[in-house]
Order: C-alpha cells, then sequence, then structure tokens
C-alpha cells in the first residue's frame, strides 16, 4: 500500500507514511521481513493491490473512449462513460490513467479575479431568468442573437436572432419567451420589501442597461405579463455572469462557422443551442444536461449514477478477489444518497 500510494502521488517516503499514519521504523522493518517487538508481522495480502484496482480491461475502455472524445475533458468524461455504460469510475480514476497514457496534461493554476457580489441563487427553475444579447456576423451585416436562460438550470428557454436591438423586436421575443411558461409553470413569486404578498406569474428578468432593455416597449411587456425586472450594476457584467458565461460558449462555436445569410445563421445557432440544453455536461450542474435541471428530476439521476458506481466498486472488488461465487452488488431500490445530497442545489 505504501508502495503504491507514493508512486501514485510522487511524494518521498517519509511523507507518504506521515499521511497512512504508519511509523517509518515499522515500514522498514516490515520491507526487511522483521516483525516489532512483541508482534507478530503483517499478514500478507492476497492481492497485491487495491480491491478496488482498475481492470485492464477498464482501462483500455477508458482509453479507447477518450480518443474517441478529445474534445471532452475527464471529469465530463467520467460522467459520460457512466451515462452510456461504458464505464464506471470517479473522475480521479479517469485522470489518473488519462495522465499514464499521456493524453492529459497537468492544469496551470491562474490568478484569482475578485468577483463583484450576486444575487442569491434561485431554488426553483423559472425563478430568475438573465438575458443579454450578442454580436453575430452573418456575412457583412451584424446580427444580435438575444437568448434567456434560466439561473437554477443554465437551460436556454428562448432564442432570437435579431437585424435590430430596438425595443420592440426585444419585447416581442421577451414575450415568446414567456409565452413557453404554462399557468402551472409559472411560480408565484412575492416582491421583496411590500408589507403584502403581490402574486407574480412569470420569473424575474434580469439584464444589464441596453437600449433594448430599457425600452418602455420592453418595460410594457413586462409588466402586463406581471414579470418582474431587475437591472444590474452600472459597468458590471458579472452580475449577469451566467447568461455571460454561455455566450462565450456559444460564441466559440458560432466563430467556427462562416455564415453566409440568416437562413443558415438561425440552422446553425440552432444545433449550437439544441447540443448546449440537451447534451452537453455542464460543470455547474453536477455534470448533469441543463434539460435535466429544467423540467427533469436531477436527484433520481444523481441517484442512478451513484448506483452505477457503486456496483462497478463491488464487482471490481469481486473480480481483484477472485471470487467464484459472487454477489448482488446493490440491493434494489437502494441508495446512498442523503436527503441534504437530494435537495441541495447545483452550484
Amino acid at each position: 500500500m505504501v508502495q503504491q500510494t507514493k508512486q501514485r502521488s510522487g511524494w518521498p517516503a517519509r511523507r507518504t507514511l506521515r499521511v497512512l499514519e504508519i511509523p517509518p521504523g515499522s515500514f522498514y522493518r516490515w520491507r526487511q521481513n522483521r516483525s516489532p517487538e512483541g508482534s507478530a508481522p503483517p499478514r500478507p495480502r492476497s492481492h497485491p493491490g487495491s480491491l478496488y484496482e482498475l481492470l485492464p480491461d477498464e482501462r483500455q475502455r477508458i482509453v479507447d473512449y477518450a480518443l474517441a472524445h478529445p474534445e471532452v475533458r475527464h471529469r465530463e468524461l467520467a460522467w459520460k462513460m457512466l451515462d452510456e455504460n461504458v464505464v464506471g469510475v470517479s473522475a480521479a480514476s479517469v485522470y489518473r490513467v488519462l495522465r499514464e497514457a499521456s493524453l492529459v496534461c497537468r492544469w496551470q493554476p491562474q490568478a484569482k479575479r475578485n468577483g463583484a457580489a450576486r444575487r442569491p441563487m434561485p431554488t426553483r427553475p423559472d425563478e430568475q431568468w438573465q438575458t443579454d444579447l450578442r454580436y453575430v456576423k452573418v456575412g457583412r451585416r451584424n446580427y444580435y442573437l438575444l437568448s434567456f436562460l434560466d439561473v437554477y438550470s443554465r437551460y436556454i428557454v428562448h432564442w432570437a436572432l435579431l437585424r435590430w436591438m430596438d425595443g420592440v423586436s426585444v419585447a416581442v421575443e421577451a414575450a415568446a419567451a414567456l409565452a413557453t411558461l404554462t399557468p402551472e409553470e409559472r411560480p408565484r413569486l412575492d416582491v421583496a420589501g411590500s408589507d403584502e404578498s403581490v402574486p407574480q406569474r412569470g420569473p424575474v428578468i434580469q439584464s444589464d442597461h441596453g437600449s433594448g432593455f430599457i425600452a418602455r416597449e420592453f418595460a410594457g411587456t413586462l409588466a402586463e405579463s406581471e414579470v418582474g425586472h431587475t437591472l444590474i450594476r452600472p459597468h458590471t457584467p458579472t452580475d449577469n455572469a451566467f447568461v455571460e458565461r454561455y455566450h462565450r460558449t456559444v460564441g466559440e462555436q458560432i466563430d467556427e462557422h462562416e455564415l453566409a445569410d440568416d437562413v443558415q445563421a438561425r440552422a446553425v445557432i440552432g444545433g449550437i443551442i439544441a447540443h448546449y440544453n440537451g447534451t452537453r455536461l455542464h460543470s455547474s450542474l453536477n455534470f448533469l444536461r441543463p434539460v435535466d435541471c429544467y423540467r427533469g428530476d436531477p436527484a433520481a439521476l444523481l441517484a442512478e449514477r451513484r448506483r452505477k458506481l457503486q456496483t462497478a466498486r463491488a464487482l471490481r472488488k469481486q473480480e481483484n478477489l477472485k471470487l467464484r461465487q459472487r454477489r448482488l452488488p446493490w440491493a434494489e431500490g437502494e441508495t446512498s444518497f442523503t436527503r441534504k445530497e437530494q435537495v441541495s442545489h447545483f452550484v
């Protein structure tokens, strides 16, 4: 165990022994096959390594899957392989296998930057949206990508490619975004700071001070739908960090295409956003898809992942022990998630 830990971590022997809480004298006596005074020598183990050591076939499947998906990083890779029933291993094990195969480079830390204070995180979908505009070059013209993002699930509720960013265009798309909500899906919110509870049927929409968002047409559309509107602090884009980060993610993919006209642009952007909502695993959502957290059951999906990991771990132990009679690794309906983990928010 000491040799294996030392090899994996790259630490000196003394540091490894200190972490494992093994006296150095005892370790070196064991190496010389001499037992300490008054105690028996340690019993040799039937298996030289850990009982949960990855199997050669699992290592090969990890490497093959990583080579087939070079654009996916190791954490997302671990969850994608688990969801697709390729192999059930942790992200740390995936990173270790890829590092041994020279398929990953060490992360270089960046200098920390002081961020601005943010609003409290919402506790359910459609409680708070963020919206913003982004330039998109189509031919020789500039178009504007308008998106409405649900902060809780990072789901893009509605998007549109606009020719102009005036108040009328933004108001029309805001009405289309709110139309996607049924009356049952619209939560009843209370206006903060008021003595009486004033019911609101839609989410609070947060935006910057762009001309389209401070126009009276946009304000009138939100007022008619009884939806709240908050503006971020001036010159503080970090208050709108979620939609800004989304624009960076999709913007990098949009820039890879040469958009000739608006028809092609809408088809390309629609495919990118559909992949963002329904396929891409989001690191801020415990590597779930935004659609899973918006209208799905994320707690059940996380419990299923945990069950698969426990099953794979138990099977790996039995394989390493070379047991002739295998046992059922996981009882039906059993879960190891605590109530706190099920109700915790994805941050």
